[in-house]
């Protein structure tokens, strides 16, 4: 009798695939990024235009918030060529005169200088300084601020701006 263990001559042995060889079942299909939030092309467009204007709106407010000071000048040799000559038009002034209508002349002119400067938020310097651009002139409203102060009483202008002519002058 033959020996049963052995296949027959004509057949072959079948193989065996090892289990990693199994075909893979297929992939469930990708969910796209716009299903995920059921949301339309249109829709994710518009929704990137409302965010996109809220950051250019943020980044406004920002360079507003932080715009730097205008610069304004003031020509002191302007000035002090015009308070030199309406000093030397009155003969009867005489040095301690001069000394005492400078110093509040000073005093009353700081006082206006920082005035504006409150008020508008700016930054003066001297016209005479400023080597590049042109920026706005203070001197004509410098000059008749001080005009005025100095006209209406100048012992008044003089009691007003204390504390400023004790700071010009050290005491």
């Amino acid at each position: 009798m033959a020996d049963q263990t052995q296949p027959p001559p004509f057949t072959q042995p079948q193989a065996t695939q090892p289990p990693y060889a199994q075909p893979m079942p297929p992939a469930p299909p990708r969910k796209s990024f716009l299903s995920v939030f059921k949301m339309s092309g249109k829709e994710v467009v518009i929704l990137l235009l409302i965010l996109n204007l809220f950051g250019m709106v943020g980044l406004f407010i920002k360079i507003e918030m932080n715009k730097p000071a205008p610069y304004e000048t003031v020509s002191v040799a302007q000035m002090g060529t015009v308070y030199e000559d309406a000093l030397s038009k009155d003969p009867t002034n005489s040095p301690d005169m001069i000394k005492a209508k400078t110093q509040i002349y000073m005093a009353v002119t700081q006082k206006a200088l920082e005035a504006i400067a409150a008020k508008d938020k700016s930054i003066i310097l001297v016209r005479e300084c400023v080597l590049a651009g042109e920026y706005r002139d203070l001197t004509p409203d410098i000059m008749k601020m001080a005009g005025d102060a100095l006209s209406k009483n100048p012992l008044t202008a003089a009691a007003q701006t204390t504390g400023a002519l004790n700071a010009a002058t050290g005491q």
